[in-house]
């Protein structure tokens, strides 16, 4: 008798869930065109120059906003957040999309309405993890959500420019930007629908209970108050101090490559390609096997060994110059890249409070773009210096200290 009151709630969950993730897809597949589209336009029409502002002009918004968007979604209701922000990001894009009809906006417009997108984005993410606890109450359903998600986020970034690559000299800017501002369009009525489909009987924790009203400050002061819970906890401030160094690292090696190749005398762009595709493909893989085995409860060990062991494979890159074995060590990379990104983030829903949450997440996400801006104009020069192996040893030996920083908390290792 208990069968057919529970087969009707798990269609409907399954079905919640699969609009929910169909509507980021999309929308990571238009941000993904963007993106392509945007930098092979500034380059065709400038040169260098002007694509390196505009990578700066979508890292910065990130960087410095971060923590005070963390703010916002602790303050605000968070599918509420993140349908308002695929509105203005609809709105924005739209208005590109417009002009690119024309002559296309000029250097100082470009970089202004880059700038603003990336800014108007900085609280979609953030919301969206801090919001899957309430969404996924069972822990093993919430962390297979956050890894099918962030799977998801790693195939776009393999797919994702190999199409827009493909179909730029047919679509055109225009396109790009009239596709990419659609899919906007397309993630805000997934999450309304899902907003407006969860709560109700029988969904208890998709509506937690009302918590006592907090004093409301200002966004400096909860800034502050979000920091010193997050470097008062030994976890999150291990991982925080770190990780700014370690993704400006990664960040950097994707523009050494080109060089690094070159004078090893792989000249194909075809290995540059499969490099990152064999990283992306390892990230997905072990962000499969971290949600789907036991993995998912031994987190600690998981961060602990995450960038010693990419370390070790960027240094078996530079030790064995041939192409195989170098694909290889790139897709040994991703692994444990994409398994400690879910037991983070994981981490984070579980066991920061829930007021915390939101901060938890604008701050890493703001923390890990903090000197990506910086990286390649640092690393860069450092391959100019020497040479560009040395480059990528240096960042090897990078890995191999922010891993010995984390590696020696007892309490990152101990996580279950």
């Amino acid at each position: 008798m208990s069968s057919p009151a529970v087969a009707p709630k798990r269609t409907v969950a399954a079905g919640v869930t699969t609009a929910l993730w169909l509507g980021l897809a999309v929308s990571l597949l238009g941000d993904s065109f963007y993106r392509v589209g945007l930098t092979w336009n500034a380059t065709t029409d400038g040169g260098i120059g002007p694509a390196a502002l505009l990578g700066t002009a979508m890292a910065l918004p990130v960087a410095l906003l971060g923590m005070f968007g963390g703010v916002v979604i602790d303050r605000f209701n968070r599918p509420g957040l993140m349908i308002v922000t695929d509105v203005v990001r609809f709105a924005v894009v739209a208005a590109f999309a417009v002009l690119f009809l024309g002559n296309g906006p000029g250097l100082p417009a470009l970089l202004a309405g880059a700038a603003v997108l990336a800014a108007s984005g900085v609280c979609f993410t953030p919301a969206l993890q801090s919001w899957l606890p309430d969404l996924f109450p069972d822990r093993d359903r919430m962390i297979k959500f956050d890894a099918l998600f962030l799977t998801t986020i790693n195939v776009v970034g393999v797919v994702g420019p190999a199409l827009a690559g493909a179909l730029y000299p047919f679509v055109g800017m225009s396109g790009f930007l009239w596709f990419d501002a659609g899919t906007f369009a397309v993630s805000a009525v997934a999450v309304f629908y899902v907003r407006r489909a969860l709560p109700g009987p029988g969904t208890p924790a998709l509506a937690p209970p009302p918590e006592p009203p907090r004093p409301r400050r200002n966004l400096l002061a909860d800034v502050r108050e979000g920091l010193r819970y997050i470097f008062g906890n030994e976890v999150l401030r291990r991982q925080f101090t770190v990780f700014p160094f370690m993704e400006a690292a990664a960040y950097s090696l994707v523009f050494l490559l080109p060089s690094y190749l070159s004078a090893a005398k792989y000249t194909a762009s075809w290995l540059f390609g499969a490099l990152l595709a064999a990283n992306a493909i390892g990230r997905v893989l072990g962000a499969w096997v971290f949600a789907h085995t036991g993995l998912k409860r031994r987190r600690g060990p998981v961060l602990a060994v995450n960038h010693l062991s990419q370390g070790v494979m960027l240094g078996l890159f530079v030790l064995v110059p041939d192409p195989v074995v170098c694909t290889a060590a790139f897709l040994l990379m991703g692994l444990p890249a994409g398994a400690s990104q879910i037991a983070l983030s994981s981490w984070v829903q579980t066991n920061v409070d829930r007021q915390f949450r939101g901060r938890a997440f604008g701050t890493l996400t703001s923390f890990v773009q903090w000197l990506m801006p910086l990286g390649p104009l640092f690393f860069g020069w450092l391959g100019a210096l020497l040479e560009p192996r040395w480059a990528v040893v240096i960042i090897a030996a990078t890995f191999f200290a922010g891993g010995a920083a984390i590696v020696s908390s007892r309490a990152v290792r101990s996580l279950q």
